[in-house]
């Protein structure tokens, strides 16, 4: 358990050290064969970047969705404009694949993790993260792998379709 532990703090440290960089992206991989589903229907992603670490924000919304994401993960307002989610407020209202919902709560955590980020291959960039239309960025495998060391009492699952 000890050499864990150790092997965690080194981690940490490791990305730790991308954090001081102005450079978002640390790495990057062009992916092939991979559908997103977006607003105007299933598009590709050609990359997945993994980030430097960024704050954790949690977003509930009242139709229960919720997303974790970094401070300037960009979603849609009810007019289309694009939102840093930061910049919400409580009762904002954002796109939804199931049209407007309003926002019931924004958490922000001191704890930072790598988030993942993907170019979607459309022109306007957007597709549904855990059902919210965002732009382009989305939660990692970094951060489940936070998540299931640091909470042994819960679980992660992590599905697809091909």
């Amino acid at each position: 358990m000890n050499k864990i532990i150790k092997l965690i703090y080194f981690i940490i440290s490791l990305l730790d050290k991308f954090e001081r960089d102005d450079e978002k992206l640390i790495h990057s991989s062009h992916v092939e064969g991979i559908l997103v589903d977006t607003d105007t229907g299933f598009q590709p992603i050609s990359h997945i970047h993994i980030t430097r670490p960024f704050s954790i924000y949690t977003l509930r919304l009242a139709n229960g969705y919720y997303l974790r994401c970094a401070d300037t993960h960009i979603v849609y307002d009810e007019n289309m404009r694009e939102v840093f989610v930061q910049d919400l407020r409580t009762g904002d209202n954002i796109m939804t694949d199931r049209g407007l919902s309003v926002v019931t709560d924004i958490t922000h955590s001191s704890t930072k993790v790598c988030m993942g980020d993907v170019t979607v291959d459309s022109p306007d960039h957007r597709y549904y993260t855990n059902g919210i239309l965002s732009h382009n960025t989305t939660t990692s495998a970094i951060f489940l792998l936070w998540f299931i060391l640091f909470n042994t009492d819960k679980n992660a699952l992590v599905l697809g379709n091909k």
